[in-house]
Order: C-alpha cells, then structure tokens, then sequence
C-alpha cells in the first residue's frame, strides 16, 4: 500500500470522530468503507449525531425526521448549512483528511440499492455538491453482466487519496438475483472533482491493494464468480444458450 493511502487512513482514524445518540449504530457497522463513519439510525427515534472534521473545526449533524428522513447540517463556526435530504436513513460519511471535502454514501431504494455518492466541497458560500462518478459508472456498464432487465450499479465511495483530489469509489453489481455476478465489484481511483478516472481496478485487484479501505460489503463480495465464472450465472439467463 502506497505511503499516501496509509497517511490517508491514519489521518482519518485519528481526526474523525462520531458522538452517539440513542438510535445511531457504531462506527463498525461499515457497508462500503471501513473508514467511513456509519450513522445508521433506528426509524422510530429521532437522536442526533455529528461527525467532526479532522481539524476539528467543522461538523455534519445527521438526524432522522419523523417521517423517516434523513436530514444533515453543515456547522463551521458560527455558521450552519443546510445540506441536501435523502430518504435513506443509514448514510456513511467520510471527511477527507484536510477537511476541505467529504463524502456521502446513501441508497434511493433501500438495502439493496441504487447506492450513490455525493461530494461536498467546502467553499466560502458554504458548500457544492456532485457526483464523482459517471465515468467509472460508464465504463463499468461497457461490461456489465447479463441481466433479467436493465439496472445500474451501486455507485460508492471508500477513500481519499491525496488529501481531497483524489478518492477510491466502487461500483457493484446490485447484490440481487436479477443479473449474474450478482455482489461483484471493481475499484476506480477517480479525480475527486472531475469524475475522470485515473485507475482501475478489479475485484480481485482491489481485495489486494485496499482490502483494509473495504467495507463489509465489498469484502464479502464472491471471488469465485471470477475463478470459476459459471458459479455466479443465474440458468435461466441462459436458458437455451449454446
């Protein structure tokens, strides 16, 4: 592992801090990134947590609506900011190590996907958010397995690299029995403001380089669909195939 991706977890387990509230699961309750904070809450309470930047002087406070919402404020001082609200009540979040960014898993459709990333970037009106992420998404999709119906993959991210210029995202194939392949992955080093992607990697490629960086749910991921292919093809996909 590169001397910057270690400087990069180092820096994050020591400036990252996350205070609970009733509801609010641990920080190794990890989905995509074991570096990420996880703020997983119970739906029927409605705690609020906050996650400190490195610098300890900025702090993203997650609580969940009564209607099942989640909502995040920016605090930086004296000033607060409202952030944009996900219906999706488990969001992992991840401060890049010079606090100038961070960023956001969250799923539009529950458990099982669509997962997205957002990042935002500290400015002095406050903030800007984007999605980092489709050109990886693109190139994902040239190979993307045969499917029942059409679908995109869970899109997420896992680190940064080079304070905030760069980070480490995924994108898996939806974990359901809709397309073979079902659960795999691949790693994309991406210029975390352009999207463009400057490294790729695949999942038996990624387990070796990052796995510390991996997130249960990319750690689990099956690597026999890629030692013995026809392990992880649904049949009736292929039903009548030569």
């Amino acid at each position: 592992m590169s001397s910057s991706w270690r400087h990069c977890i180092l820096a994050t387990a020591l400036g990252a801090a996350l205070m609970l509230n009733g509801g609010y699961a641990h920080a190794d309750d990890h989905g995509f990134s074991s570096l990420a904070t996880n703020a997983c809450a119970d739906d029927s309470k409605s705690e609020t947590a906050a996650v400190a930047s490195p610098d300890g002087k900025k702090s993203i406070t997650i609580k969940i609506s009564h209607e099942g919402n989640l909502e995040l404020a920016l605090q930086e001082g004296d000033a607060a900011y409202t952030l944009p609200s996900f219906n999706w009540s488990c969001p992992e979040i991840l401060w890049a190590p010079d606090s100038k960014a961070f960023f956001l898993n969250y799923s539009d459709g529950g458990a099982v996907g669509n997962f997205h990333v957002v990042v935002f970037r500290l400015n002095e009106e406050g903030f800007t958010s984007y999605e980092p992420t489709q050109a990886a998404k693109a190139d994902f999709l040239k190979n993307y397995p045969t499917c029942f119906r059409p679908e995109e993959p869970n899109m997420a991210g896992i680190a940064w690299q080079e304070n905030s210029h760069r980070l480490l995202i995924s994108a898996e194939v939806l974990p359901h029995s809709n397309c073979d392949m079902m659960g795999t992955f691949s790693a994309y080093v991406v210029d975390a403001d352009s999207g463009k992607v400057l490294a790729k990697h695949g999942q038996l490629d990624a387990k070796k380089r990052f796995r510390p960086l991996l997130g249960a749910e990319l750690q689990n991921s099956n690597d026999e669909c890629f030692l013995v292919p026809e392990a992880c093809s649904i049949p009736d996909l292929h039903h009548g195939a030569k």
